[in-house]
C-alpha cells in the first residue's frame, strides 16, 4: 500500500530490501492497481521509449508522462 503523497521506490537487485525484475527493454507495461485490483495508473512504452526516464509531471493523477526526467529516489518528480 501507498499511501496519499507518499513515493514508492523499487530498486533491482538480489538482496532482501531489492526485487529481481526489471523493465523489458522491448517494451513494456506497468500499472499501479487497488486492492481489488482495479487499475488506479498505468503507462505502457515501446522499444524506442525503453532508455528514457519517464515520470509525472506535476507530481500525480493529474500530471502528464514526461520523458528525460532525471530519477528523484522517493522525493517529488522534477523535469530534466
Amino acid at each position: 500500500m501507498i499511501a496519499p503523497g507518499a513515493f514508492f521506490v523499487v530498486h533491482k537487485g538480489q538482496a532482501p530490501d531489492q526485487h529481481a525484475f526489471g523493465l523489458s527493454g522491448d517494451g513494456d507495461s506497468v500499472a499501479l492497481l487497488r486492492p481489488d485490483r482495479a487499475i488506479v495508473d498505468q503507462v505502457t512504452y515501446g522499444a524506442a521509449e525503453a532508455k528514457a526516464s519517464y515520470c509525472r509531471l506535476p507530481d500525480g493523477p493529474g500530471g502528464q508522462w514526461t520523458s528525460g526526467c532525471a530519477p528523484t529516489q522517493g522525493a517529488p518528480n522534477q523535469g530534466g
